[in-house]
C-alpha cells in the first residue's frame, strides 16, 4: 500500500501548484535583471532519427557558451512538437553523464522544478539552489534535462523553442541572451515481422527438399 502525505501550503494550493509557483517566482526574480552581453546557445538533439511508430524519442535539451562570470542558476523553457507524430511521456532534469549542473552543493541543495505539459507544447523550468560561488564550477557545456516523447504516426516533425517563453538567468540575477536551436525526427513505419504461423510451410518445404535429395542419391527406404 503506497501512503500519500498531503503537505498544508500558503493559501490552500496544491503542492505542485506552490512548487510550480515558487519556481517562477525565482525566475522571475532572475529576469529583471539587465541583459548579459554575452549570448549563450540553447540545442535541442534527438538522440535517434529515424524512429519507427512505437518507439520512444529522446530529445537533449543543451546549453553552451557558459563561463565564469556567466553562470546558469535558472531557466524556463518552452518547446513545441508535433501532437500528430509525438506523445509526451516525462521529463528528465540533469545531465545523462555529468549530472544536474544546477544541483553542485555537497551535499546537494536540490533544485526547484516544475512542469506544465500542454497540446503540441511543454514548459519546464528548473531553479538552482546554490551559491554563485559554487555555480562557477558549473561546465560550459551541458544537457539541462532530456524529454521523452513517444512516436505515434508517420512523418517528419520539428522540435523547437517557443522563443517569447525563454528565459535564461545567471547566478546575480542577470538575464542571458540565447540563439535558439531547433531539432527534426522522421518516424517511419514499423518493420514488417514475419508471421509465425510461416514457420511451418517452411519446414515442409525443407522436409520435402531432404527426401528428395536422399531418394536422388540412391538411398534405400523401408517403407513399413
Amino acid at each position: 500500500m503506497v501512503i500519500k502525505r498531503r503537505e498544508s501550503f500558503p493559501g490552500g494550493m496544491s503542492g505542485r501548484r506552490f512548487i510550480s509557483q515558487a519556481c517562477l517566482f525565482i525566475i522571475a526574480l532572475c529576469a529583471a535583471g539587465p541583459l548579459s552581453a554575452d549570448s549563450v546557445s540553447l540545442t535541442l538533439t534527438p538522440e535517434s532519427s529515424p524512429v519507427d511508430v512505437g518507439n520512444n524519442v529522446d530529445i537533449l535539451v543543451g546549453i553552451s557558451g557558459l563561463g565564469d562570470p556567466q553562470d546558469l542558476a535558472a531557466y524556463d523553457l518552452t518547446v513545441d512538437y508535433n501532437s500528430a507524430l509525438f506523445s509526451f511521456t516525462s521529463v528528465v532534469f540533469g545531465d545523462p553523464s555529468n549530472g544536474d549542473q544546477l544541483n553542485l552543493s555537497s551535499p546537494p541543495f536540490g533544485t526547484i522544478t516544475s512542469l506544465l505539459p500542454g497540446s503540441g507544447t511543454i514548459e519546464f523550468n528548473e531553479a538552482s539552489l546554490d551559491s554563485p560561488g559554487t555555480l562557477d564550477a558549473q561546465l560550459p557545456t551541458f544537457v539541462l534535462a532530456t524529454l521523452q516523447f513517444q512516436a505515434i504516426g508517420t512523418g517528419t516533425g520539428t522540435f523547437s523553442f517557443d522563443a517569447p517563453d525563454v528565459v535564461l538567468s545567471d547566478a546575480i540575477g542577470n538575464s542571458i541572451s540565447d540563439a535558439l536551436g531547433s531539432a527534426r525526427v522522421q518516424v517511419e513505419g514499423a518493420s514488417a515481422v514475419p508471421e509465425p504461423y510461416m514457420f511451418w510451410p517452411v519446414l515442409a518445404a525443407l522436409v520435402a527438399l531432404h527426401f528428395r535429395n536422399r531418394s536422388r542419391s540412391g538411398v534405400n527406404t523401408v517403407r513399413v
